[in-house]
């Protein structure tokens, strides 16, 4: 799998490459759009950075990345909100094994990532996740991080169901 890795901006047709795959794509996210990424970075010491995963001539991966700096020295760390994108969780293993190696090359250390997937499909990305060695950092009392997204097809005591704290929730 080839993985491009490209600053600051998208252009012409790998652009509405990259549009149409995040816009079609199962796992996809408006936090993940190029449109996003220069709401996010305005007036932040933040660089964007895309990477496309391509498989077969056909892109089965893609994600927008912000990466802080300290003056021109970019930051060990980049964060990929809802991401990265794939159509498929299945697929999510093989384009973040191949994304962490593309991004260790550009002096990645760290990422947080949340890719978005519910249901039985988040299951499938948290295990690949996990293969690929990522912590995570769920805790019922908290925000939902692993995937980022709550199958509501359950009874409402299910959903608020949680600890001593739950109370909070059923109030909200």
């Amino acid at each position: 799998m080839e993985v491009l890795y490209l600053r600051h901006r998208l252009e012409g047709a790998l652009a509405s490459e990259y549009d149409q795959f995040v816009d079609t794509a199962r796992g996809g996210h408006y936090m993940q759009t190029r449109a996003y990424g220069d709401v996010a970075s305005v007036g932040k010491r933040v660089e964007r950075r895309f990477l496309i995963a391509r498989s077969g001539g056909r892109i089965r991966g893609a994600a927008l990345a912000l990466r802080s700096r300290v003056g021109f020295i970019p930051s060990p760390s980049i964060i990929m909100e809802r991401g990265p994108v794939v159509d498929s969780p299945e697929d999510l293993e093989e384009v973040l094994t191949a994304m962490v190696k593309t991004l260790s090359r550009h002096g990645v250390l760290k990422i947080r990532m949340q890719p978005y997937w519910s249901g039985s499909d988040a299951i499938v990305a948290a295990r690949a996740l996990a293969r690929v060695g990522t912590a995570g950092s769920e805790d019922r009392d908290g925000p939902h991080t692993t995937t980022l997204r709550l199958d509501l097809d359950m009874p409402r005591a299910e959903i608020f169901a949680g600890s001593e704290r739950s109370f909070l929730r059923n109030k909200v």
